[in-house]
């Protein structure tokens, strides 16, 4: 019974130095790294991907073709998979991730229908009017 008592009491002890420790305000330097290269672009902005080296200089078809195929890479690519939900919303179709740069540094795939609306807000990030990846505004 004493050792139980004795665990019970180290245990009291370590919740209330955790407790006090969690109730003071802390504050530190916080970093973001972001992994870029030669082969990969810095997705942490459209303003930044568009600048990557393989395409800076690029325009119109020669610029979507380019960016068309580093999405479809399979190093560096976006894949189709399962519906990506955030939010308590009951209609997946309200709930579904449409958010580029979520897309392309949070989760990495999506399913196919949604890739219309990433690459439409990818072209239109980069510096198109008309991003649509089909069909034309009318």
């Amino acid at each position: 019974m004493s050792i139980l008592r004795n665990s019970l009491a180290v245990c009291a002890v370590a919740l209330s130095i955790l407790w006090l420790a969690g109730s003071q305000v802390c504050a530190g330097k916080v970093v973001c790294v972001r992994v870029t290269s030669e082969h990969t672009a810095d997705t942490s902005d459209l303003g930044r991907f568009r600048q990557f080296s393989p395409w800076k200089d690029r325009t119109g078809n020669d610029l979507a073709t380019a960016i068309w195929r580093y999405l479809c890479d399979y190093e560096t690519g976006v894949y189709h998979f399962n519906e990506v939900l955030d939010g308590s919303d009951p209609f997946d179709e309200y709930a579904t991730v449409r958010d580029p740069l979520e897309i392309l540094n949070v989760y990495n795939l999506g399913y196919c229908g949604i890739f219309g609306p990433v690459l439409d807000g990818i072209f239109q990030g980069v510096g198109f009017e008309q991003g649509r990846s089909f069909g034309l505004v009318r």
